[in-house]
């Protein structure tokens, strides 16, 4: 019920109650699963919502936090 690494929703395997049938889904603020918990994406890149990865956003583009893309 995982996916990726970067991916938005994951089932964490330490957690001892998590019968396979849930789904975490990672804050805003940490969006990426590393595997073990839910990290920030690194300095000066964005957590893009479309491509699932933390991106820079192209020249002339701003990233929006509401909408969580450039």
């Amino acid at each position: 019920m995982s996916e990726n690494a970067q991916g938005v929703c994951v089932c964490p395997t330490t957690n001892p109650f998590d019968d396979g049938t849930k789904c975490t889904q990672c804050p805003n603020n940490l969006p990426i699963w590393n595997g073990k918990t839910c990290v920030a994406c690194p300095a000066g890149t964005n957590y893009d919502v479309g491509s699932k990865t933390c991106t820079v956003c192209p020249p002339g583009l701003a990233y929006s936090a509401v909408d969580r893309r450039c």
